[in-house]
């Protein structure tokens, strides 16, 4: 081999081979094409490499495999990156290369087969690889959830822990076990082990008598627990009431945001100021609006809503699991 050929870059090595073929009569015909062969819609854990290749067959117009062409494996979304980048095909038309997926279970994982024509400058997508990031093992956790209810009454929503990967990513498959340490209540689902969205929630958690209610959980030494309880109050619901303290009663053009946001609370009977920490659930009743933005927890909770494409009044409620609700009304011009 002279020095030349040596230092011939990619494409010259690809316009050898097709010169090659020419000789024997056996010139690609028409447009090429890439078939996805293996390699797409695997499973990996983020960081590492995917267990099998990514492996594309290029064939001409009528079918014939097509040797010798340059083929760009293109990490699009995910962070990802590729063994080689490129692949020459053999004598069969197949071309592979390897991925190794990004950090990030959030972004898709994609790797196109791409390529500039030579002549025009066009740019082309031959196909798209797929490649589903799964996250690493839990390294770290946290409490999840703000746990309020009336005494005697179920929590309304999730109380557990949420699991992290070396990445921040949601981790799967971490082991926890809840305990009751204080209040008259009871939990069910004591042994829970994380999923996809890295939590792992207490079967049911219905509080006891008024007062602080204490759920404790543990897990595996090598996964650090910050803060390893939730601590809640169950309050007596004969005292309390959900109100509205602002947004009602207006008017607003149709299909648009009112100006004024809708406040809702909960106050005492005493009536005292309002109480923070409560999980509002907002729906819409009436009139085809929509929610836009919406805060579930605190003092004042407020929410975002357009309203309907039609004339006439729009129902919009708010309620406290246990409480009470309340119902805002807002007319359409």
């Amino acid at each position: 081999m002279s020095p030349m050929s040596r230092l011939r870059p990619p494409h010259v090595l690809l316009w050898i081979g097709l010169a090659a073929c020419g000789e024997s009569g056996t010139l690609p015909r028409g447009e090429l094409s890439v078939v996805l062969v293996s390699g797409d819609q695997q499973e990996a854990v983020v960081g590492h490499e995917v267990a099998s290749p990514l492996v594309v067959d290029v064939v001409d117009a009528d079918g014939n495999p097509v040797p010798d062409q340059l083929v760009n494996f293109v990490v699009t979304s995910g962070g990802g990156s590729m063994f080689a980048g490129a692949s020459i095909t053999n004598s069969e038309g197949r071309a592979q290369d390897y991925l190794t997926v990004g950090t990030s279970t959030a972004e898709p994982q994609i790797v196109a087969i791409r390529s500039v024509d030579p002549t025009t400058g066009e740019r082309k997508t031959y196909g798209e690889f797929q490649i589903t990031a799964l996250s690493d093992v839990a390294v770290s956790a946290l409490p999840y959830g703000v746990p309020v209810s009336a005494a005697r009454m179920l929590v309304p929503r999730r109380m557990g822990v949420i699991a992290y990967d070396q990445y921040l990513n949601p981790a799967s498959g971490a082991e926890v076990t809840f305990t009751l340490l204080e209040g008259d209540g009871s939990i069910t689902g004591t042994d829970q082990v994380t999923g996809l969205d890295g939590v792992a929630a207490v079967g049911s958690w219905t509080f006891g008598a008024p007062g602080t209610q204490r759920l404790g959980m543990t897990m595996d030494p090598s996964v650090p627990l910050a803060n390893g309880e939730l601590v809640g109050n169950a309050y007596e619901t004969a005292r309390r009431t959900v109100v509205i303290i602002a947004g009602d009663g207006q008017t607003a053009p149709v299909g648009q945001i009112p100006a004024e946001q809708l406040v809702a609370g909960v106050v005492d009977t005493d009536p005292s100021p309002v109480f923070n920490n409560y999980f509002f659930e907002w729906k819409v009743e009436g009139g085809g609006g929509r929610m836009e933005s919406y805060d579930e927890q605190g003092q004042g909770t407020a929410a975002l809503v357009r309203l309907g494409v039609s004339p006439g009044p729009n129902t919009f409620t708010a309620s406290v699991y246990g409480i009470g609700s309340v119902t805002f009304t807002i007319t359409g011009q």
